[in-house]
């Protein structure tokens, strides 16, 4: 934060000056106290995720093997996603909360959801 104070009158006397500029000093003091007490109020952001993949070995009798990655998805598990958690202290009691998820498919990159970026919760 940056303040800056230019005062530039003068008086006849210049004891009513002075007075009144150390009056709007301790004003601009006060404010910029008060300014800093308020940005003091908590708030967070959590940036989070899992990754959710798994490898499939399939032997036959055949003679056949298949290593396959599969998404989380693929097993009815919760799939992979990052997403963005936090609130605000918004004083007097209040707070703003807000929540943004994304899922994906690690195997190809795509977006889970119908494509929406944080199609998993968004609020």
């Amino acid at each position: 934060m940056h303040i800056e104070v230019t005062y530039n009158q003068r008086s006849s006397t210049g004891l009513e000056s002075d007075v009144n500029y150390k009056r709007k000093l301790i004003v601009v003091a006060a404010a910029v106290v008060a300014s800093g007490a308020a940005h003091a109020q908590s708030s967070s952001v959590t940036l989070y995720g899992v990754i959710d993949v798994g490898l499939d070995f399939t032997n036959n009798s055949g003679g056949k093997q298949l290593f396959k990655m599969q998404d989380g998805t693929y097993d009815g598990m919760y799939g992979s996603r990052w997403g963005l958690k936090g609130e605000e202290d918004l004083g007097g009691g209040l707070k703003a909360v807000f929540k943004l998820e994304n899922g994906f498919n690690l195997n190809n990159g795509t977006l889970g959801q119908g494509g929406r970026e944080f199609g998993r919760e968004g609020g």
